[in-house]
């Protein structure tokens, strides 16, 4: 799915005059890259903990009806809906080793069966023992001695208490500050106006007329459930639309101009519209760093500077997981996780950070060449360039490398998805499809 996750995830180091190392690690977020970057952290033999603001495990694949404000008066990460279905095949969402269910053979799942699975995962790898859950993270601060002060708060009791650690990694994800473009004519619309991140049942907008904007993954599945419901849907795009829609789904360009109670677009047909919404993602939020972290996002679009997408190049212990997007998520989330652990045992050393600004300064270069600058500075977008950052991670870390079959089924499910086939890797090289 288009959703997902994170954590942070925290390390110390303590050496005895004797050499022996001690690793603690504080993980803040139980969402999919929390869970993986635990499991990586038990086998690497680290002790670690789990932060977790809410009281269940999944992060955004955790349904709530709130969309503000949860029952603790803290803002609602998730931007899950009812009866989500995902954008990529379950064989594209599993942690190396650890599959779904034999029983169930669809390959696009339904968010309940994905949160069954990250569920399992927990249990599986006795993660539930370390998760602290109601536990808010206030600041993140860099000491003059190299380490991280990090503040949290009991949401429960309003306890506050401060942990002090060598190493943070930021992956509390990136589907709870809504984006909303500046179209012109927006503020005089007087029908209903919604973000996908506040949209939950499709019964409400039953017998409307309605204005999707964004053909993204959420965009394309909102309007197929809408469909059923509304008297019509229009849906905006830019892009092709990889998955045929229902007839009563009505493909148009951007919008041009919005007045107030219709729609202009670029072909310049107008449209009545009843509600509009925004499928338009999110930017990227992290209000628990200090400005000593020196960490800055540009247009809430561009987090920068990062060595790879991951390390903070001024402070290099302190990374972040799971920025890419457009790319198959889960596996991005484990090798990111991966490299980190990896440059933390010792099986590789992270550069200086002249060459670490040498290599920021070669991806913002290519970046440019290809009009992505700034505001789409962490897309990928098609499987060649998740193909290369997956080559680039294990070459430079000199670890496992993903293996070849996910970029070809992510490939081939990318530009059209089919939600009755049914896929089954074979081999780090193959897949085969069959119709459910």
């Amino acid at each position: 799915m288009h959703l997902a996750f994170c954590s942070i995830i925290v390390f110390i180091f303590v050496c005895s005059n004797q050499g022996h190392q001690t690793m603690k690690v504080a993980i803040i977020g139980a969402g999919p890259s929390g869970l993986i970057s635990a499991k990586y952290c038990a086998d690497a033999g680290f002790d670690y903990d789990i932060y977790e603001q809410t009281g269940a495990v999944g992060g955004t694949w955790v349904y709530t009806d709130k969309t503000d404000l949860d029952e603790n008066d803290l803002p609602v990460h998730s931007s899950m809906y009812k009866n989500l279905r995902t954008n990529l095949p379950k064989e594209l969402m599993t942690f190396g080793g650890f599959t779904y269910p034999e029983e169930l053979k669809r390959s696009y799942l339904y968010q309940a069966e994905v949160l069954q699975y990250f569920e399992n995962f927990t249990k599986h790898f006795h993660i539930d023992e370390h998760i602290k859950f109601f536990s808010y993270v206030k600041q993140i601060e860099s000491l003059t001695n190299g380490k991280w002060l990090v503040k949290l708060l009991d949401v429960k009791s309003k306890t506050e208490t401060e942990h002090i650690y060598n190493v943070v990694m930021v992956c509390n994800g990136h589907y709870e500050k809504p984006f909303i473009p500046d179209i012109k004519g927006a503020s005089g619309f007087e029908g209903m106006k919604l973000h996908s991140h506040a949209y939950r049942i499709a019964e409400i907008f039953t017998g409307k007329t309605v204005l999707i904007i964004g053909g993204g993954p959420s965009g394309i599945d909102i309007s197929r459930l809408l469909s059923k419901v509304a008297l019509k849907v229009f849906l905006s795009h830019r892009n092709v639309i990889p998955i045929k829609l229902p007839n009563s789904v009505y493909l148009k360009p951007i919008v041009k101009e919005i007045f107030k109670n219709s729609v202009v677009f670029n072909d310049g047909t107008e449209e009545n519209i009843d509600v509009i919404l925004y499928c338009t993602g999110y930017e990227y939020s992290y209000p628990f760093l200090s400005k000593n972290s020196d960490i800055e996002i540009v247009n809430g679009k561009w987090v920068r500077p990062l060595y790879k997408q991951i390390v903070n190049i001024e402070h290099p212990t302190m990374a972040f997981i799971g920025i890419p997007f457009a790319v198959a998520a889960i596996p991005v989330l484990e090798v990111q996780v991966r490299f980190f652990i990896s440059s933390l045992t010792g099986h590789f050393q992270i550069p200086s950070k002249e060459n670490m600004l040498k290599d920021f300064q070669e991806y913002v270069t290519d970046k440019k060449s290809k009009s992505m600058y700034p505001n789409y500075m962490h897309k990928m977008g098609n499987y060649l360039e998740q193909e290369k950052y997956f080559n680039d991670l294990t070459t430079t870390a000199n670890i496992t490398r993903v293996p070849n079959v996910v970029n070809k089924l992510y490939k081939a499910v990318k530009d059209m998805r089919n939600l009755d086939a049914c896929y089954k890797i074979v081999d780090s090289e193959t897949f085969e499809v069959t119709f459910c």
